[in-house]
């Protein structure tokens, strides 16, 4: 059992790299037991099936996350709703995402909404296809619209997802209140600070993305930044501001992703 323990994710993964979990009008379909059962091991369908149909929703720091090593712990960031629109990348992106997950591994991201147009996409996919935990940080303010995006999607993963609710700053509405840009930044900044994650990464991503990334190298910090380059919207040409900025300065902690003529990600020489 620990032997399929250790490997199940994999075998999940390569099932479901077509995505065939989602239903014809793009919604999420109800995993059968028998599907969790051909890919996870006895201890794991346990976990699956009293873990799977919730969300649970805290305040403090998951135990998954608190005992999870630095570098077992992976950021997933990117392009946000309406950005993220060629879905030509997708399985290789998948594909490249479960190779850098392994047994311990959580992942991460900040709270961001389902939308079949960003990174949330992948992002859904990759829950769907691997028996490894998640979690989410939003805005207390946020919780419900979070809720309504999440937690039918949820109910089709092998495992658990936790959503840590952040007290909103209090200059948040005066800014412009949830999703404006200042309140992503703090948002950003304040998950990656209480992970203390290692790996951050992007899957395209803006102006909010690059200060945030270049904050952190700024601080020093630790966390090694992974930048896919893809497009924005349906331009041939603008791949984000993250990906230009951190090209253009050329920061030590990034590695920048390209596809190659046949479409697989290879680390794209400095300018």
């Amino acid at each position: 059992l620990k032997q399929r323990a250790t490997s199940s994710y994999f075998h999940i993964a390569r099932k479901h790299l077509d995505g065939s979990m989602m239903d014809d009008g793009g919604g999420p379909r109800k995993r059968p037991a028998s599907a969790v059962s051909a890919d996870c091991s006895v201890a794991e369908v346990s976990r699956t099936r009293a873990l799977a149909s919730e969300l649970i929703v805290t305040s403090e720091l998951p135990a998954v996350l608190a005992s999870a090593p630095a570098n077992r712990i992976l950021h997933l960031k990117g392009f946000g709703a309406g950005k993220l629109v060629s879905a030509e990348h997708d399985d290789a992106i998948l594909a490249d995402l479960c190779g850098r997950l392994g047994e311990g591994s959580v992942v991460v991201w900040d709270g961001d909404e389902f939308h079949p147009q960003s990174f949330t996409r992948l992002l859904d996919r990759l829950l769907q296809s691997i028996c490894l935990p998640a979690v989410a940080f939003y805005f207390r303010s946020a919780h419900d619209d979070f809720v309504a995006s999440w937690q039918e999607r949820v109910r089709t993963y092998p495992a658990s997802v936790h959503l840590v609710l952040l007290e909103d700053p209090p200059w948040l509405q005066s800014r412009g209140g949830v999703g404006c840009d200042d309140g992503w930044l703090w948002l950003g900044r304040e998950a990656l600070r209480r992970t203390g994650a290692r790996r951050v990464v992007a899957l395209g991503g803006g102006g909010t993305a690059a200060e945030e990334a270049k904050a952190a190298v700024t601080a020093g910090e630790e966390a090694r930044w992974t930048i896919y380059k893809l497009p924005r919207m349906t331009s041939s040409d603008d791949f984000g501001a993250l990906y230009s900025k951190a090209r253009e300065e050329g920061w030590a902690n990034v590695t920048l992703l390209a596809p190659d003529d046949r479409g697989t990600f290879r680390e794209e020489p400095a300018s």
